[in-house]
C-alpha cells in the first residue's frame, strides 16, 4: 500500500506477461466497469511485457485511474499477499503459476475457464472460472467476493487447501 500510494479498501491485482495471449484489455475493462459502481478498489497490473506501454497509454487517456502499473516485479508475492482477490484472464494456459501463487497465499482467484486452469481452480470453491470475454459476469463475481467477505476469506482458505494437496 505504502509503495504505490494506495488508500483504498481493496486491492485486486492481475500478475502475467503483457502479450498478447494474456487478456489485459478485459482487466482493464473490468477497472473502468468497476469504477462506476464503487470507488474503494485499486487495480494492480503487475508484469512487463510487448503490450505494457499501449494499454498504459490507454490508461492515462482514457481511465480509470484506479489501475496501477506495477511493471515487472521481483517481489512477487508480496505484491499478492496485499491483495483480496486475484485475476489471470487469458486465451491460452496450462497450469499457471500465478493462480497457484495467489492460491498459496489464500486469496481466491477468478480466471478465465481453458487449459490447465480449470485443473487448478475448482469452481465456486476456491474461484470463479469464467468464459473468455464474459465482463459481465467477471464484474459480477467481483463485486460478490468483495462484498460477501465470510465467502470470500473461505475461498482463500479452499484455494490454499487445493495447492497443499494438490500441487505442494
Amino acid at each position: 500500500r505504502q509503495q504505490y500510494g494506495i488508500s483504498t479498501k481493496y486491492i485486486v491485482a492481475m500478475v502475467a506477461s503483457f502479450e498478447k495471449n494474456k487478456d489485459f484489455n478485459s482487466y482493464i475493462e473490468l477497472a473502468r466497469r468497476m469504477s462506476l459502481l464503487r470507488n474503494d478498489i485499486t487495480f494492480l497490473a503487475i508484469g512487463g511485457g510487448s503490450t505494457l506501454e499501449t494499454l498504459k497509454e490507454d490508461v492515462n487517456t482514457n481511465g480509470p485511474s484506479t489501475v496501477i502499473f506495477t511493471g515487472k516485479v521481483t517481489n512477487v508475492e508480496e505484491h499478492i499477499d496485499a491483495c483480496d482477490l486475484g485475476y489471470l484472464l487469458t486465451y491460452s494456459e496450462g497450469i499457471p503459476n500465478t493462480l497457484m501463487e495467489f492460491m498459496a497465499l489464500k486469496k481466491p482467484v477468478i480466471a478465465t475457464d481453458g487449459g490447465g486452469t480449470k485443473e487448478l481452480v475448482a469452481h465456486n470453491e476456491s474461484g470463479f472460472l469464467i468464459e473468455n470475454n464474459d465482463l459481465d459476469v467477471i464484474v459480477e463475481k467481483t463485486n460478490y467476493l468483495l462484498t460477501n467477505e465470510e465467502i470470500r476469506l473461505q475461498m482463500g482458505v479452499n484455494g490454499y487447501q487445493i495447492i497443499l494437496k494438490e500441487f505442494s
